[in-house]
């Protein structure tokens, strides 16, 4: 349970030169806001055989909040607000989230895995106090599938698959058909037609340790999607530079992610020498003036670590590390001038020396060079940062 009460006092002063005209909107408002939430699971396992088991839970959540929000106009001159009814909201609504996993779990001496279904049926009903109206509840029933293998080639290798999904209701806040234009220039309304956003990923791990030798090897694949995903439209609004942004549902959205971080060690640990690697690429949606936009980016990133630890008293390490980042755009155009295709890079080189000196004295530094190459202006200035102790 928590609550939470704030007062903000806005004071907008909007110029325009052509056509000229000013306006001055002086506003106050409280706001004071109420969550109670609380969840309850039941879980239950039935041995059908020494390997295999059924597995059942249930669990029940609910959300409620409540959201006063006053708003007054304020005079200049005299100081006294009245009430703007047309800004002013009060709202409260009940989030129900069940859910429902039946699966088949196998565990077997090399290998174990899942396989079954999720049922969640989610209800968000909501209540505008001040407007004197109920909005149209949302009733949703998602179904996903439950699936996860691993496999143990030994002690210390493994192989790790998971499949999983959920589903987002969007916010009270995004629902209602609100506009709020307490500034001017950025305006907000809700969206009563939003639809659930629903997530979907595929997971992979592999796992390799040699605790005789040090060696160690960890990877990752991922693959993450989003139906009707929840973005802001942002929406032009004459020729003054004032927007109104809505949130609305799109499709296209994915994600593809993939690292490595492999370590070895030599002559009894005493070279140690480090290769570390990231892949992304994602594909996302926004809205400009309602026209949609596919932004595709990609992130590589590779890097190399070399260590030395000579007895008790001295560790030295030295790296270089390279990331790209590229970003493009399916529509530049006029309406959506502000979004631009870019791509740039840096190299960053990392020394750290930690020595042992006779008569209990520790001398330390870390020191890490960054060259930019794709930015403009100060931005795309190589930095140099270096930190030393002795104690």
């Amino acid at each position: 349970t928590s609550q939470n009460n704030s007062e903000q006092d806005s004071r907008n002063n909007t110029i325009q030169y052509n056509p000229a005209n000013t306006t001055n909107l002086f506003l106050f408002n409280t706001q004071m806001n109420d969550n109670h939430n609380y969840g309850i699971r039941f879980t239950y396992t039935e041995p059908l055989s020494k390997v295999r088991f059924l597995d059942v839970a249930l669990s029940h959540n609910l959300s409620f909040s409540r959201n006063d929000k006053a708003v007054y106009n304020v005079d200049a001159s005299t100081g006294v607000k009245n009430f703007n009814q047309g800004l002013s909201n009060e709202y409260e609504n009940n989030y129900f989230n069940d859910r429902v996993n039946v699966s088949i779990r196998t565990t077997e001496k090399k290998y174990n895995y899942t396989l079954g279904i999720s049922v969640q049926p989610v209800n968000l009903k909501g209540l505008s106090v001040s407007k004197d109206s109920t909005y149209l509840p949302i009733k949703r029933v998602n179904v996903f599938p439950v699936a996860r293998f691993a496999y143990n080639f030994s002690k210390t290798k493994s192989l790790t698959a998971n499949d999983r999904g959920d589903a987002h209701q969007p916010g009270f806040t995004q629902l209602q058909d609100l506009v709020d234009s307490s500034n001017l220039q950025y305006r907000t309304r809700g969206n009563p037609n939003l639809k659930p956003s629903v997530n979907h990923s595929v997971n992979l791990f592999y796992n390799d340790f040699n605790f005789t030798s040090g060696r160690v090897l960890f990877t990752s694949l991922s693959f993450s999607t989003i139906q009707n995903q929840i973005v802001n439209n942002t929406i032009r609004i004459g020729t003054s530079g004032a927007q109104l942004t809505m949130p609305q549902n799109v499709n296209g959205y994915y994600n593809v992610s993939g690292f490595y971080n492999y370590s070895r060690p030599y002559k009894n640990r005493r070279y140690v020498i480090s290769l570390n690697g990231i892949l992304n690429f994602n594909h996302n949606i926004n809205l400009v003036d309602s026209v949609k936009n596919i932004g595709k980016n990609w992130v590589v990133g590779q890097g190399l670590t070399f260590e030395f630890n000579h007895k008790d008293w001295l560790e030295f390490g030295a790296g270089a590390n390279y990331n790209l980042n590229s970003v493009t755009y399916s529509n530049t155009g006029i309406n959506n001038s502000f979004l631009q295709n870019d791509q740039y890079g840096s190299w960053t080189i990392t020394s750290n020396v930690n020595i042992d000196i006779p008569k209990n004295w520790v001398l330390k530094y870390d020191f890490e060079y960054t060259i930019n190459h794709g930015l403009t202006g100060k931005v795309g200035k190589n930095l140099a940062i270096m930190n030393a102790s002795i104690e």
